[in-house]
């Protein structure tokens, strides 16, 4: 038997210790399902498949210790799903796959601690998800990974420190979420990573201090979460550095919540995000300093002194004491300016007549100004003497 139409359905065998009679099977026309063989060991005699048209399934097969045997594919079109293959230890076996053209899922694979085995996989068509795998410690395996076509999900990979394996990696096409990761500590191994095509999410993981790595992307295609109520913070999380190259332009809503140790969250795409928001913010359970969106606007107007370097806005004096006067070399006209103290209290806010705004009514101490026309705002620091 070389080929079969259908699907090859093995499951529920408790006697199984391997596929003897499958020696000459080269093509399955649909799925690939090997489910809940309690004592199979190995797929040796899966050695001449090199074509299958659905899916590949495997679950449950607590001996099942590798995948060799599948090393006649070089794609599969539809989804691969590896879940609960307690004694499973390596994906030797996988070497020539290039492209999947489904999903790829991973789940309560315990003993697995890399990806070796996938070492010429280049594109994932769909999701790929890393669900539960307690003892995975890195992404080396996955070197050629250029591109993923769906989300990329990482969850409950407790070993797991960093996305080392990933540095090939350039497009996302849909959202990124990292979440209850309880030793991920930053997201080096992403050095290559320019775009998420959907939402960038990351909750819930508890030794997370850093989010250096991700300095290459420059947009998103949805929301930035960074902490949500439904998982939980980041709650060794002391900075947003690794955010600031995405252009805050790309951003949906905006969400900083629940990282009790966040105090530094006025990098530049933040700043101007708030600035010019695309959608809802949610700022707050923080610490000090990134604990309320007026609290960020003002760090970024004392911090970020000079967001916006076009058009070229100027106030002088600064510092000022009675009146302030704004300058533009493009010839906007600012209509308003609005002045917040350290706590983000609005403390004045008029209409600008001749470029001239009266202070004196303001207390000596250090403020941010926003400056509004018709097309944008412009935020900068002032100083009041």
């Amino acid at each position: 038997m070389n080929s079969i139409n259908g699907s090859l359905i093995i499951e529920n065998n408790r006697s199984l210790t391997n596929l003897h009679g499958l020696n000459d099977l080269t093509t399955i026309g649909n799925k690939l399902w090997i489910d809940n063989n309690f004592i199979l060991c190995d797929l040796t005699d899966l050695n001449n498949l090199d074509s299958i048209g659905g899916d590949i399934d495997i679950q449950q097969n607590d001996s099942l210790r590798n995948l060799i045997g599948l090393s006649s594919l070089d794609s599969v079109n539809g989804d691969i799903w590896i879940h609960y293959n307690s004694s499973l230890s390596s994906l030797a076996g996988l070497e020539n796959l290039t492209f999947i053209g489904g999903e790829l899922r991973i789940t309560g694979c315990d003993s697995l601690t890399n990806y070796f085995g996938l070492s010429n996989l280049k594109t994932i068509g769909g999701n790929f998800d890393s669900f539960s795998n307690d003892h995975l410690k890195s992404f080396n395996g996955l070197d050629s990974l250029s591109s993923i076509g769906g989300k990329l999900l990482i969850s409950y990979c407790d070993s797991l420190i960093n996305f080392t394996g990933l540095e090939n990696l350039h497009y996302l096409s849909g959202t990124f979420e990292i979440r209850s990761n309880d030793g991920l500590n930053n997201f080096i191994g992403l050095s290559k990573l320019e775009s998420v095509g959907g939402n960038l999410e990351i909750y819930f993981n508890n030794a997370l201090t850093s989010l250096i790595g991700l300095e290459k992307v420059t947009s998103i295609g949805g929301d930035l979460i960074i902490g949500a109520e439904w998982y939980g913070g980041n709650d060794m999380l002391l900075t947003l550095e690794g955010l600031e190259n995405i252009n805050s332009s790309t951003i949906e809503d905006l969400t900083i919540t629940y990282n009790n140790s966040l105090s530094q969250c006025e990098i530049i795409s933040i700043c101007d995000y708030l600035l010019a928001p695309n959608g809802e913010i949610l700022i707050h359970d923080n610490n000090t300093g990134c604990n309320s969106q007026l609290e960020v606007e003002y760090a970024c107007a004392v911090d970020v002194s000079e967001i916006n370097s076009k058009p070229e806005i100027t106030i002088y004096p600064n510092p000022a004491k009675n009146d302030l006067f704004i300058s533009s070399k493009t010839g906007i006209v600012i209509n308003e300016v609005t002045i917040y103290n350290k706590l983000g209290q609005n403390v004045l806010q008029l209409n600008v007549k001749n470029n001239k705004v009266n202070i004196s009514k303001v207390k000596q101490g250090i403020y941010f100004i926003i400056l509004t026309s018709n097309k944008l705002k412009i935020r900068k620091k002032l100083v009041i003497k």
